[in-house]
């Protein structure tokens, strides 16, 4: 169900990358801690960004029904690793 929001998500990464870019481009003249606070603005707001779009993406990937489902083994696999990490769904 990866496609249902995988070119949002790649777009979204795609923004964020750009963002950087320019302000390593656009902030060369400042200082490095000066350099890095900008940077560090971003990556809040980046986070955020992610974030929300995260929870939309959820959403619609519970709404999309499922074409195949998975093999035994595979679910199982998936369901030890989500034990171990202490995930439920």
């Amino acid at each position: 169900r990866m496609t249902v929001y995988r070119e949002e998500r790649d777009r979204l990464e795609k923004a964020f990358l750009h963002e950087v870019a320019e302000i390593r481009q656009s902030h060369r003249e400042l200082q490095r801690d000066e350099q890095a606070k900008k940077l560090y603005a971003l990556s809040q707001s980046c986070f955020e960004q992610a974030a929300k779009a995260t929870q939309s993406w959820i959403e619609k990937v519970a709404a999309t029904p499922v074409k195949r489902s998975p093999s035994f083994l595979f679910s199982l696999s998936w369901r030890n690793a989500n034990n171990q990490a202490g995930f439920s769904l």
